[in-house]
């Protein structure tokens, strides 16, 4: 199958699954309850729930593909990226709740032997060569963004700091800046290694209660009209610009 045909049914997956998401409620509700999500992800004075500025040292060093889906086959390969499949979507909002189209939301993670895609990464030997290990989407009308990708592992960073699993999360709007973030997830593995990861350490109380994810099942979001494998972990995060 050509890269074009396979970048086409990503495209279409990601448009498949984001409708539906403006039938939740009537505009007048929706515009209260959009309100409502973009105070909740502010503070009192003003400061965003999260905005990380740094990108790390293992940004990914080559044009971030347009693509939704990381599990499928990326290099020549059939087979299905190995991991517990996780679903990470949500809406970038402005300051006022209103939804943003046209942003874009690039993630880059570990596989499942905690291994980046990278230059300086390590065990770059044992990549999955079926993993996509960074993507990037446009938002919908409604500000949706999805990705379909696995639960990363926890890994050393550089054989010598721990850092709990997580996700790198970048979004950018020509009105609104860029914005870098992470999202950590809420599991036995996380409440393990958190307490010696220093870089999640570092950041603020309030900010850490925001960025671990409730790990849903697929049941809680039958409005995606998305075919969820049974075993699949779904993860909601949404997002503001402070701008």
């Amino acid at each position: 199958m050509s890269s074009q045909l396979k970048d086409a049914r990503r495209r279409m997956f990601l448009a498949a699954s984001a409708v539906g998401i403006g039938t939740l409620a009537h505009a007048a509700d929706k515009t209260e309850s959009d309100q409502s999500v973009a105070n909740a992800l502010f503070e009192d004075n003003g400061v965003p729930y999260i905005g990380i500025t740094e990108d790390g040292p293992l940004y990914p060093p080559s044009d971030i593909p347009w693509l939704s889906d990381l599990t499928a086959a990326t290099r020549g390969s059939e087979a299905r990226a190995i991991g517990q499949t996780l679903y990470l979507f949500g809406r970038i909002l402005d300051r006022g709740g209103r939804p943003l189209e046209n942003a874009t939301m690039e993630i880059w993670q570990t596989d499942h032997n905690g291994t980046y895609l990278h230059p300086r990464g390590w065990d770059q030997d044992k990549l999955d060569p079926n993993f996509g290990y960074f993507a990037k989407v446009r938002t919908n009308d409604e500000g949706f963004y999805f990705f379909k990708t696995i639960r990363p592992r926890w890994y050393a960073l550089f054989g010598a700091l721990p850092r709990a699993a997580h996700i790198h999360m970048k979004m950018r709007h020509l009105d609104h800046g860029v914005l870098t973030t992470e999202a950590y997830f809420q599991n036995a593995s996380h409440a393990e290694i958190a307490p010696t990861d220093k870089v999640f350490l570092n950041r603020p109380g309030w900010v850490r209660n925001r960025i671990v994810l409730e790990e849903q099942a697929p049941g809680k979001f039958p409005h995606l009209d998305v075919t969820f494998e049974d075993d699949a972990i779904c993860c909601n995060y949404d997002l503001a610009f402070l701008l």
